[in-house]
């Protein structure tokens, strides 16, 4: 006999257990459907209306791409300040806040984004003046900091996408 006890409950048997999980499957089966399982095909109006969305999701499908491009060269940006002042150099100090304020705004900007949420267009707005921020600080450094030059570049691209989309 094993050291470890046998965890089994022995006073159920074993045909009980199949039928309360098969019970349980059948819920799970019938809560499925009642969620939108059917294969029902959408009235005309409501294919219309979806397709009538399309461009508004390809706009909120690019900011969150852009700002998650941001973020890639933002964080690559800050890592290189981080190094600079593991040498006692803080000249990237200024760099390092204002790269720290974008990685934030464009969290936010492609969460609500991807959700469409309802502020969207306020966070659009707050994300394009704090990539302008970003972008003008890291410019300063972008002849001597590749990480620099990439993280401004990708601010200027979400602040062109920031526009592009509240422009439509």
């Amino acid at each position: 006999m094993s050291d470890v006890e046998d965890t089994q409950p022995r006073d159920i048997p074993t045909s009980r257990r199949h039928l309360l999980f098969a019970g349980a499957g059948v819920i799970g089966g019938l809560a499925a459907g009642a969620l939108g399982g059917s294969d029902a095909k959408a009235s005309s109006a409501e294919q219309v209306e979806h397709h009538a969305h399309a461009p508004q999701h390809a706009g909120r499908s690019a900011l969150a791409r852009t700002a998650r491009e941001c973020i890639a060269d933002g964080e690559t940006c800050l890592a290189h300040c981080f190094q600079r002042f593991a040498t006692g150099d803080a000249s990237l100090a200024a760099c390092a806040a204002s790269v720290e304020e974008m990685l934030q705004a464009c969290e936010t900007l492609a969460k609500f984004a991807t959700m469409d949420s309802r502020h969207l267009a306020a966070v659009v707005r707050f994300c394009a003046a704090v990539c302008e921020d970003c972008e003008r600080e890291c410019r300063r450094h972008a002849q001597e900091h590749d990480s620099c030059a990439a993280c401004a570049e990708s601010c200027a691209r979400c602040i062109e996408a920031c526009r592009a989309f509240l422009d439509a």
